[in-house]
């Protein structure tokens, strides 16, 4: 990419920025042409229809702590968490900064989870509890992320949170299943109340009765 210089007195005033923004905020694009400030494109990035839809639902889902981290200008970051409903957001962050807010959270205790697609979202996915990305994201991203969405939907996150809490609940359920019989085989096995052939039996028996558990709830959820 060949860099030039432009002189500073061409660039337009803030007055003359807004005009070229309209009436909502966006990002702009500079043209030179003989190092000289020859216009300005203007553009906006939509969002996705499902956005505003996920941000709900995590919330009702538990998760208070929402944040938008973009590269974009902090005037059209601002306007989109509040389209969003998303009170903390950083603009004009550069993709070292992006992981230096993940990790920041991460030693206050968060368990962080990104959402990127972008080359300058790998950093910050790398650093994550959780990496997130799209099918139509960048390599750098797709590879990066632990989790990649195939559907190119974002209501996929709700699914991926509902499928992860269940699936805990369940092991949570099976260790219970599989540990209290156990101990107990043990508790009488150590006195000689049972003997060693009744307590492996109770041991294993509970290890199946627990799998067995555990495909019986999937396929219901299923």
């Amino acid at each position: 990419m060949e860099h030039c210089k432009v002189n500073c007195e061409d660039f337009p005033s803030s007055e003359d920025l807004g005009g070229l923004r309209g009436e909502n905020p966006a990002s702009l694009i500079f043209i030179a042409v003989s190092n000289r400030l020859a216009g300005a494109i203007s553009y906006q990035d939509a969002l996705r229809p499902e956005s505003r839809q996920v941000i709900e639902g995590l919330k009702a889902r538990g998760v208070e702590t929402s944040m938008l981290i973009s590269g974009d200008s902090k005037n059209v970051v601002c306007q989109v968490s509040q389209t969003l409903g998303i009170e903390d957001y950083y603009g004009e962050t550069f993709p070292q900064e992006k992981s230096r807010i993940i990790s920041r959270l991460k030693t206050k205790g968060f368990m962080t989870v990104m959402v990127g697609d972008g080359i300058n979202d790998g950093p910050a996915l790398a650093v994550s509890d959780v990496g997130i990305s799209m099918k139509e994201s960048s390599d750098v991203a797709r590879e990066t992320a632990d989790v990649v969405l195939l559907n190119n939907n974002l209501t996929g996150l709700l699914d991926l949170l509902d499928i992860s809490r269940q699936t805990m609940i369940r092991l949570r359920e099976c260790s219970r299943m599989i540990l209290i019989p156990s101990v107990a085989a043990m508790g009488l096995a150590v006195p000689g109340l049972i003997g060693p052939g009744m307590a492996t039996f109770v041991n294993d028996g509970a290890a199946v009765l627990a799998c067995i558990h555990a495909v019986r709830a999937g396929m219901k959820e299923a």
